[in-house]
């Protein structure tokens, strides 16, 4: 359970921090890894070969500790770096990421004359999971917040009609064109509209010759050849 906590904490806040920087993760590299879902996929397929590597030697769960604190610890330094600081939040952080630290020591440092590493299970798991409880519980009712208002912030959105601008899209200085009246058609037709410069590049041009009509005597008859 603290281990889901802790994962929704931190996928909240990659995602925080990415919006708040455009989805440019710029010199990030723990972001730039979670920058889209081509990332998350290829970061998805590394921890998998991480682990089928470690599983033979045991070292599976320090390699996936290693990987969560380095997600945690750069979120606690964007936190650090950040104008407005959220104390609560940074703690937490904290918190979650020596409880991680501490679990994944003991899994690998063992005290001496120890029973089956009985004795450094309880006694530093012990403080682990009281860094759990407290962290996880900011981390739990976090990413509930979080949720909860991405839901209301999609159901309070105003549903845009077609041929209406787009939210993002700078506003336009024209007034709208009314879709009753048709757009007045350009001179030369549709080839002049289309493609402007098409009329330069003919390569040969005909003049119409405008000649005064004739007319017709009706006295003069037209001699036609005897049959």
């Amino acid at each position: 359970m603290f281990l889901a906590l802790t994962a929704a904490f931190v996928a909240l806040r990659c995602r925080e921090e990415l919006e708040a920087r455009g989805f440019d993760p710029g010199r990030n590299p723990v972001l730039a890894v979670v920058a889209g879902r081509l990332e998350v996929a290829s970061l998805a397929v590394f921890l998998a070969g991480l682990i089928a590597f470690t599983w033979p030697f045991g070292l599976a769960t320090l390699a996936m500790s290693l990987a969560a604190l380095a997600f945690l610890l750069n979120l606690a330094w964007l936190d650090l770096r950040a104008s407005e600081r959220d104390v609560p939040r940074l703690i937490a952080t904290l918190f979650l990421a020596l409880a991680v630290a501490i679990a994944a020591g003991v899994d690998v440092v063992t005290l001496k004359n120890d029973i089956v590493r009985m004795n450094t299970v309880f006694k530093f798991s012990l403080q682990a999971w009281h860094l759990f409880a407290l962290g996880g519980g900011y981390a739990g009712w976090y990413a509930v917040r979080g949720l909860v208002e991405r839901a209301r912030g999609r159901q309070r959105r105003p549903a845009r009609l077609p041929g209406s601008p787009s939210p993002r899209s700078p506003p336009s200085s024209s007034p709208p064109a009314s879709s009753s009246s048709p757009a007045p058609a350009a001179p030369g037709g549709p080839l002049r509209r289309h493609a402007p410069h098409a009329q330069r590049f003919r390569l040969f041009r005909t003049r119409r010759l405008h000649r005064a009509p004739q007319r017709r005597d009706p006295g003069r008859r037209r001699h036609l050849p005897p049959r």
